[in-house]
């Protein structure tokens, strides 16, 4: 009795900090930085079931997509939403995903064979036109594979038998318009008349896009909710491990994907973290990529946007002293900017910050 009054009064709280966070940024979006600096403080006060802290430097190899469809009975009810089938045996399905993720730290693509087909599914929250050149790396490698079990003789006379490829790209990109997208590693080459192709079919899962693909698979419509929570929670002006925070709570009371958040709670808010983490390291490094003619020209400009950027995430966290204002915005070294953005993502305070940066 004790467990249930305790659970119901924090989710009052919850409820009322967002209602007071909303009504507030309504009124004067200017104040969502102030607002979100309070909360930080209503944080400490609330369970320790509710607010997790996120251990600095720790890495998830898997992401919540990896993590949901690994498992045999998700990736068979993916199939069928994809496919329009409807097989029921998941014993059917022989799960091959890497070890290791095509050139990124963790792991967001799920790969398995069912009857004669070979199928790699990637979700992706960016868009990204080198997708078919990464599905060709992954089926090299996978053939590669195949053919060494198999013990088949590339260099025989007999046509060997190989599983048919089958690339899908699920992206939830903030940017993307089109139901469906279909890229070409042919269109990387300069020249024409190419003798290599791979392709990849990009389904966009966002709300209101491929409903029939949705409606198919729960998991995968579920997954969609839980991300897009997180995006408007950062939309309403929260850092990072709060937005995320307050989704995963948000998905438990809405029954979404309720028991998968409750039993790996932590874990789920890490994985959500380092993913995030990654797409904005990807970003910086795009934005980063001058060409050199123009770097020096724009040196200056990226410069002030990543003090804006590091002010911006340390005022979330609280007021920010004077003299801290001031060491930053004297900082002429790039990297070590970004050093000191990527230690702001992972504190929970100023204090916590300058001991890291040693400021």
């Amino acid at each position: 009795m004790m467990e249930q009054k305790e659970e119901t009064e924090l989710e009052e709280r919850i409820n009322n900090v967002e209602a007071k966070f909303v009504h507030t940024t309504a009124a004067d979006p200017g104040a969502a930085a102030a607002a979100a600096a309070a909360f930080s403080g209503t944080q400490q006060e609330m369970s320790g079931d509710y607010v997790i802290p996120l251990i600095p430097g720790r890495t998830y190899k898997d992401t919540v997509f990896n993590y949901l469809f690994r498992h045999k009975k998700e990736a068979l009810s993916l199939f069928n939403a994809i496919n329009g089938t409807h097989l029921t045996d998941p014993e059917e399905l022989r799960i091959v995903t890497l070890d290791t993720g095509i050139y990124l730290s963790y792991k967001n693509d799920v790969a398995f064979m069912i009857g004669d087909e070979l199928n790699l599914y990637e979700q992706q929250s960016t868009e990204d036109p080198n997708m078919p050149l990464r599905g060709l790396f992954y089926f090299a490698a996978e053939y590669q594979r195949i053919i060494r079990d198999r013990q088949l003789n590339i260099y025989g006379t007999k046509l060997l038998q190989l599983p048919t490829p089958r690339f899908v790209i699920l992206c939830n990109a903030e940017d993307m318009k089109e139901e469906k997208q279909i890229l070409r590693l042919s269109d990387s080459f300069s020249g024409k008349n190419a003798s290599l192709e791979c392709t990849a079919e990009v389904l966009n899962i966002n709300a209101g896009h491929n409903q029939d693909l949705l409606n198919g698979c729960r998991t995968l419509s579920e997954y969609a909710a839980l991300i897009g929570y997180v995006r408007s929670y950062q939309k309403l002006g929260f850092v990072l491990t709060t937005a995320i925070t307050l989704a995963v709570e948000r998905c438990i009371k809405e029954n979404i994907l309720r028991d998968f958040l409750i039993s790996d709670k932590e874990k789920v808010i890490g994985m959500i973290f380092d993913e995030y983490d990654e797409k904005e390291q990807r970003k910086l490094d795009k934005r980063d990529a001058f060409e050199e003619g123009e770097e020096i020209g724009k040196k200056e400009g990226k410069k002030e946007a990543k003090i804006e950027a590091l002010l911006e995430f340390l005022s979330a966290l609280d007021s920010v002293p004077d003299d801290l204002q001031k060491a930053i915005k004297q900082e002429t070294d790039l990297g070590q900017l970004q050093n000191w953005l990527t230690m702001a993502c992972h504190s929970r305070s100023i204090a916590e910050f300058r001991e890291k940066a040693k400021l």
